[in-house]
This record gives C-alpha cells, structure tokens and sequence, in this order.
C-alpha cells in the first residue's frame, strides 16, 4: 500500500482528522496568559478586555464593621469576586494581598492597628505597602477632618450613602485601569 492509498483509507483519515483537530482546538491558547488572576489575551483579536473579563477576576474588599448593601449590589452585577470583611488585624493579611480594589469605612475599622485614626490610617497605610492596589475610603459621618494629609494618598473617596451606581462604576473604572496598567 502507498502513501496516497494509505491517507484516505480509514485509519488515515481518522489519523489526519485528529491532527487537524488538535492544531484547532490548541491553537486558540497561544495568545492567552493567566497572570495574577487576570486573563491576558495577547492575541490581535481582542484590544480592549471585555467587562465579563473584569468581574470574573478582579478581587474587591470592603472593609467595614457593619453589614453593607453594596457588596450584595456588586455581587449581583455580576462582581462575584466581592468580599466584606469587619477588620484585619495585620497590613499582610491574604484578603488584602489578593484584593485589587479595597474600599475601607472611616469608622469603627483599622481600630487595632491604627486607634486613633481608624479607618483613615488603615487606608493610608494599605494604599503605602500596596501603591498598585485602588484604596477608596468611604463613611456615612461628614463630620472629621477632610483636609487630614491622609486622606490624600487614597485614590477616591465616596460618601457611604453615595447611590450603589456610583460604587458599580467606580469599580468597573478602577477594574479597567488595573488591568491596563498590567498592576494585575
């Protein structure tokens, strides 16, 4: 038997199906990189990540010692990566080192590390060790110092009854600008 007889028996076109096959099926990978829980796609067909993209790893944190709408709200827009924590106790905890966004209440947090700042020396700490993370500060009080030096380091701050769009729309922007950036 030849060669040309050979390729279109059975067994030579079951053999050529499958080559053809496994090139398809492994040739869409190439230009896909997991980095840091972000999907890197470096092919030439997608310029801009896609939003579903996003939710599915970028990591949110809240820290506030109360119950908070919001995270539910992200969550059911489709950010399931969300997460609400009451404190941290050390500026390594794992929540915080995975987090990409971190949104920390003024009051009632940060007690442990920073007692008479709060919220305010634990945002403005986090956002020093983690420069490449997003900080927003957010309270229900407008009382306090709005001029505290501390609060400028923070990249937003959000009054806690601001509307839920506001937070889903800071996230998205701050999400895009991270993976942009490559900070991921």
């Amino acid at each position: 038997m030849d060669y040309i007889e050979w390729i279109f028996s059975g067994i030579g076109v079951a053999f050529l199906s499958w080559i053809i096959y496994y090139f398809k099926s492994h040739r869409g990978d190439q230009g896909n990189v997991i980095v840091n829980n972000f999907v890197q796609d470096n092919s030439k067909k997608s310029a801009e990540v896609s939003i579903q993209v996003l939710m599915r790893y970028t990591f949110i944190l809240f820290i506030d010692d109360e119950s908070f709408n919001v995270v539910g709200i992200l969550k059911d827009q489709g950010w399931k990566q969300t997460k609400l924590i009451k404190d941290v106790k050390s500026l390594n905890d794992e929540q915080v080192k995975q987090a990409h966004i971190i949104f920390v209440d003024v009051n009632g947090v940060g007690r442990t590390l920073f007692p008479a700042k709060e919220g305010i020396g634990l945002a403005s700490a986090l956002k020093k060790r983690y420069p490449e993370k997003k900080i927003v500060i957010y309270s229900a009080t407008r009382a306090g110092d709005r001029f505290d030096e501390e609060l400028q380091g923070v990249d937003y701050r959000l009054a806690k009854n601001a509307e839920p769009y506001r937070f889903v729309q800071l996230v998205e922007k701050f999400a895009r600008e991270i993976y942009d950036k490559g900070n991921h």
